[in-house]
């Protein structure tokens, strides 16, 4: 079973955030991952750029047999290092097509690459013994460069030399420098004081029955910008955003919206919402039931993945009736119903018309289970279902 969740390494988190930021064929596993895992709401110049990415992936797809078209497109992703990846993976797939080979030659002059360059050109050289124009054009480019080229083939030309151990090492190293682990520590929490101490009424220019209509109408979206406006918002609806929750931690903590939970204490707040994740798989197995359900003012989150837990069907209801879910983990976990049986996989799935990937332990399948399924109007494609213990 992988393990999920909101502390992971720096590093895994950024490599999630980075593949949102040039084309390929994954970006929306990708993203949907680095949402699932966020501790606050993405950035719109993120969103932005990866639903750019998304189509001009689409594009370069539909190109692929106009190599100009296809290869001006590469450019459009302003990464060097994708143009580059790119052209040379398609290189390695067709080493007979001189054009693509010019094509990359004529982009590493252009970019004044020359240890690419030259490399490319001695590549080319061996490839194509009897194409002697581009081997006198290499050497005109090498004599024009003025320095020594070092290749990595034992029997360099009249113009290289062979590349020592020691160029490789450095060359590497400054490529891919050694970056320190740095594993993210959780932000002590404060106490919170009493907000209303210094609180004084705002007076709007619209009528207060109609703010309060705003407000009891709002989405949660709406409700976090109008929190952040002033206090008095707050005061009128005392919602807290939560905007993911994990469980089994070391310790009762903050980063940034989302809040780290062990297994003891109950949360810091009341009747908070919360908006995108809930993890908890946890060994007692009342924690949703007792600690995080009573604290819940309602739960819209798409990501649920829980464990070892014992939740009647109404509590299960309580956290995936709002029909966001689009991923739910119920592993080694017991739902019932009023008559404590356990709650058929139709009754569950259900609640969940954009489910993506589901997964559920104990499965219990009654007579009518596969007619009733067949009959749900999903709205999303189930990438990932997984039914354990029929």
């Amino acid at each position: 079973m992988d393990k999920f969740g909101l502390i992971h390494p720096s590093d895994f988190r950024d490599y999630i955030k980075n593949a949102l930021l040039y084309p390929h064929k994954h970006l929306e596993w990708f993203y949907k991952k680095y949402d699932e895992n966020a501790t606050s709401p993405l950035p719109a110049d993120l969103l932005k750029r990866h639903n750019e990415m998304k189509e001009l992936y689409r594009r370069i797809k539909a190109s692929e047999n106009d190599l100009e078209k296809w290869f001006s497109l590469l450019f459009e992703a302003n990464d060097r290092k994708f143009v580059i990846h790119n052209i040379e993976y398609r290189i390695n797939g067709d080493l007979l097509n001189k054009k693509l080979w010019k094509i990359y030659i004529k982009y590493l002059k252009e970019e004044n690459d020359f240890h690419g360059l030259f490399h490319l050109y001695s590549k080319y050289c061996r490839f194509f013994l009897d194409d002697f124009e581009m081997k006198a054009e290499y050497e005109t480019e090498v004599k024009k460069y003025g320095k020594e080229v070092s290749v990595a083939w034992t029997e360099p030309f009249e113009f290289e030399s062979i590349e020592s151990w020691d160029d490789v090492y450095d060359r590497e190293k400054k490529a891919n420098p050694n970056s320190a682990y740095i594993s993210p520590i959780p932000t002590p929490m404060e106490p919170t004081g009493n907000f209303y101490e210094n609180i004084i009424p705002q007076e709007f220019s619209l009528p207060k029955p109609l703010i309060r209509y705003i407000l009891d109408c709002t989405n949660d979206i709406l409700l976090r910008k109008l929190h952040q406006t002033c206090k008095y918002i707050f005061h009128i609806k005392p919602t807290p955003i939560c905007y993911s929750i994990q469980g089994d931690t070391m310790a009762t903590s903050f980063i940034n919206e989302a809040l780290l939970l062990n297994d003891i204490e109950h949360p810091p707040l009341n009747n908070y919402l919360l908006t995108n994740s809930l993890f908890a798989y946890i060994n007692n197995p009342f924690f949703l039931s007792s600690t995080i359900i009573p604290s819940l003012s309602q739960c819209i989150a798409k990501y649920i993945k829980i464990g070892f837990q014992k939740l009647t069907f109404n509590e299960l209801k309580f956290l995936i009736g709002s029909g966001n879910v689009e991923s739910l983990d119920i592993f080694n976990s017991k739902i019932t119903d009023e008559k404590n049986e356990n709650v058929p996989l139709e009754d569950i799935l259900k609640l969940v018309p954009k489910i993506l990937y589901f997964l559920i332990t104990e499965t219990k399948c009654t007579p009518k289970t596969a007619e009733i399924l067949s009959n749900i109007n999903f709205q999303n494609k189930i990438k990932r279902l997984q039914l354990v213990h029929l």
